[in-house]
């Protein structure tokens, strides 16, 4: 991932959320407004140029709770 690193960085498994917005037919602006955060943060995401944060996440899991987390997030580069 690119950009500033943390001890606290959550990294995405951008090819699982592209695989999900496809299967879904979500387009970055719909994925967006359904995780309730900007455009830029989820094209940052798909870049790789941002980690997710804890609202990020949280958002994620309640919006698709039939997905594992772990598939899309994790404390180690995917």
């Amino acid at each position: 991932m690119a950009g500033r690193k943390s001890k606290n960085t959550v990294y995405v498994n951008i090819e699982a959320v592209l695989a999900l917005m496809k299967r879904k037919d979500l387009s970055q602006t719909m994925l967006a407004e359904i995780l309730g955060v900007s455009r830029g943060t989820v094209c940052r995401v798909l870049k790789g140029s941002r980690g997710a944060g804890g609202g990020l996440i949280l958002s994620f899991h309640h919006e698709f709770p039939e997905l594992k987390i772990e598939d899309f997030f994790a404390e180690e580069p995917f």
